[in-house]
C-alpha cells in the first residue's frame, strides 16, 4: 500500500506500508504551496500556488509531466480516467490530456 500526501511546504511525500506507515520519502516539489492532489496507486496529479499543474510517477519518483496554462494558483485537480483530468483557478476550470500536455477545453463564465 502507498499513501500520497499534498503540503503547504511545497511537497509530495510517498508513504510506503511497511507494517507502520513510517517510511516516507518526499519525492515531489513544487514552488508554492500544494493545494490539492489526485492519486490513482500509480500517478500523482499535484496543484499548486505556482500556478502549475504537475503529474508523478510515484513508483519511479519521476516528473512525468508539468502542464502551464493558468495565470493564478490552482486549487483542485482530479484524474477523471488515465489520460484525462480537470484542474481549476480563480479563472477558468481546465480540461486536459495530460500525456499530450495539451489543454483540451478552456470553461469560464
Amino acid at each position: 500500500d502507498i499513501i500520497v500526501s499534498s503540503s503547504w511546504d511545497r511537497s509530495l511525500r510517498v508513504i510506503r506500508n511497511d507494517d507502520s506507515f513510517t517510511k516516507s520519502k518526499q519525492v515531489a516539489s513544487h514552488g508554492g504551496s500544494v493545494y490539492g492532489m489526485s492519486f490513482n496507486g500509480e500517478i500523482a496529479v499535484a496543484c499548486s500556488e505556482d500556478s502549475t499543474i504537475k503529474i508523478w510517477n510515484v513508483i519511479k519518483e519521476t516528473c512525468e509531466a508539468e502542464l502551464i496554462a493558468h495565470s493564478s494558483a490552482v486549487y483542485r485537480v482530479a484524474m477523471m480516467t488515465s489520460e484525462i483530468l480537470i484542474s481549476c483557478c480563480r479563472d477558468f476550470i481546465g480540461v486536459w490530456h495530460w500525456p499530450s500536455k495539451t489543454l483540451l477545453h478552456r470553461l469560464t463564465g
